[in-house]
């Protein structure tokens, strides 16, 4: 055994000379999160490496679909920064806007949770760097 006194409190205790590990940070602030009236055209984010598995379409009619992200097929756009086709086996969902590159980025690596649908103040309101004027989806199957 050691001749050491040190107690498990004792060594619990924060010790001066350890600054690295302080809790006092010079982080920069956070920015406030959006408020509720706040659009925001998608979500995107991972938890860990891993890719998200499914992938959310609202409407700003209150209709949701969420497809998984195993179906989609192909990604087709003439200009990503106004909207592109998604191909999920077979179904069609295009998503139409303005300021869409970043949202083309996301889904291409699998990192967008959900799509959303403006209404039209939010189409019209020139603040919004990306902007989901429409998403329509069509069906591929033949009867």
């Amino acid at each position: 055994m050691s001749d050491r006194p040190d107690t498990i409190a004792d060594l619990l205790k924060p010790r001066p000379e350890l600054t690295q590990f302080s809790h006092t940070s010079s982080k920069p602030a956070e920015s406030p999160p959006p408020a509720d009236d706040d659009y925001v055209a998608f979500g995107h984010g991972r938890v860990g490496l891993r890719p998200r598995m499914m992938l959310t379409f609202r409407k700003c009619s209150g209709e949701v679909e969420v497809l998984p992200y195993s179906m989609l097929m192909r990604i087709c756009s003439d200009d990503t920064d106004k909207g592109f086709t998604l191909h999920f086996g077979s179904q069609t969902v295009i998503v139409e806007g303005q300021g869409l590159t970043q949202l083309f980025r996301y889904l291409c690596e699998h990192r967008a949770v959900e799509i959303v649908e403006s209404d039209r103040t939010a189409a019209l309101d020139g603040e919004a760097k990306s902007v989901v004027t429409a998403i329509r989806t069509e069906s591929n199957c033949r009867k």
